[in-house]
């Protein structure tokens, strides 16, 4: 009843006029099992006053593409006639792909999407309707192999293979290894689609040295092709990855490829690295995985010489929120190294023990400048910077 009752008020929160907490209601939606909040989402998506809410509004496709049952199809049927937003639309299709094939029901909505006067719809209609069998692809899609939009092309290429013309994977990989990066994009999501012996072997291949926005790309293909034998060479990746925000992206495939065979893997670097900045990374690494014998191993980190092996391994601790870390991480709050300390506090901080925030005070107050930036930077990665403004 109680989980009813928060459901229900959610669902009210749709109508608010206050955008932050619409967003906030349709996230905290999927919590609950998706057919129990279908009727809410598509009233949400018909909902003429909540058209300029795009984020939200794919945000509503992506859960309801989960709720894969039969009174789902005919709501989904009517949203695919009735989207006006290219964005939304796109969602829709490419989040409902996999829940549409070889439904011909969907098969006269999808044929006109062909046309759609947006490239991003075009392509997944081209993506989703290549589920549909031999005889729809070879009758629908030629066209599309030669078109001068990559994912469209790609996609269609995709299709073809899967349809049993498995002489078009060369097609695909020349565009893998051209220059263009769009091009390369799309032959990584096109392989990461098709069950090639060798699509793992070629998105390793292209890993270390394609632009940022190929590599994610590359990293969501391996998780579909790869096999256990792909994880060190990710994990080489990883370890010199210098886009940040790719992290994700790489724990990910990790984990799809196997998570005891990473933190071996992971753990035997931090041990054995000579490199304290690999071990560093390593140990930071680790606490993305919640697999048994992982904190012995960001323990050790804990007793390193470096201060980076040391840094990252409490932040290892905070990401795997373990209970035990505050007695471990007492002693680390009156480190001479700024961001050891700073990290203890942020993780005791995350754990609960509010009365940490005492010693962020002492660190801004000190006169070593490098105190008072990680002092800062804690504060900020905390959003608890009202506490010091109104000190």
């Amino acid at each position: 009843m109680k989980l009813d009752a928060e459901r229900l008020e959610l669902e009210n929160m749709l109508t608010s006029r206050d955008a932050s907490v619409v967003f906030f209601a349709v996230r905290n939606l999927r919590k609950f099992s998706p057919d129990k909040v279908t009727t809410a989402l598509i009233s949400f998506l018909r909902n003429p006053e909540r058209t300029n809410l795009r984020k939200h509004r794919i945000e509503a496709v992506k859960i309801l593409a989960e709720a894969h049952d039969s009174m789902n199809i005919v709501k989904i049927l009517d949203l695919l006639t009735s989207e006006r937003d290219s964005h939304v639309l796109a969602t829709l299709i490419s989040s409902c792909s996999e829940f549409m094939s070889g439904n011909s029901d969907f098969l006269p909505l999808l044929t006109p999407l062909l046309q759609h006067d947006d490239a991003r719809v075009v392509a997944n209609a081209i993506e989703a309707m290549g589920k549909f069998g031999p005889d729809i692809v070879k009758g629908n899609l030629k066209s599309y192999l030669f078109s001068s939009i990559p994912r469209q092309s790609m996609n269609a290429a995709a299709a073809f293979f899967r349809a049993g013309e498995e002489k078009i994977y060369s097609f695909i990989r020349l565009k893998l290894t051209g220059e263009d990066p769009c091009w390369q994009a799309s032959a990584a999501h096109a392989i990461g689609k098709v069950n090639s012996s060798e699509s793992a072997t070629d998105l390793l291949s292209i890993l270390p040295t394609s632009q940022p926005q190929v590599r994610e790309t590359v990293l969501k293909g391996l998780a579909e092709t790869a096999s256990q034998a792909s994880i060190m060479p990710i994990i080489s990746c990883m370890l010199i990855e210098k886009e940040i925000k790719l992290q994700h992206a790489y724990i990910q495939t990790l984990k799809a490829l196997g998570e005891e065979q990473t933190v071996a893997k992971l753990s035997e670097i931090s041990a054995n690295s000579g490199n304290p900045r690999i071990q560093a990374t390593a140990v930071k690494l680790l606490g993305h995985f919640d697999v048994p014998g992982t904190l012995d191993t960001v323990k050790r980190g804990l007793m390193s010489n470096d201060p980076r092996v040391m840094a990252n391994s409490i932040e290892a601790l905070m990401n795997q929120g373990n209970d035990a870390a505050s007695i471990m991480l007492n002693d680390y709050l009156t480190s001479a190294h700024p961001r050891v300390r700073g990290n203890a506090v942020m993780a005791m901080w995350k754990l609960g023990i509010t009365g940490v925030i005492r010693h962020l005070r002492e660190m801004m107050d000190e006169g070593d400048p490098r105190n008072h930036q990680s002092a800062a930077w804690v504060i900020e990665k905390l959003g608890i910077d009202y506490l010091f403004s109104a000190a």
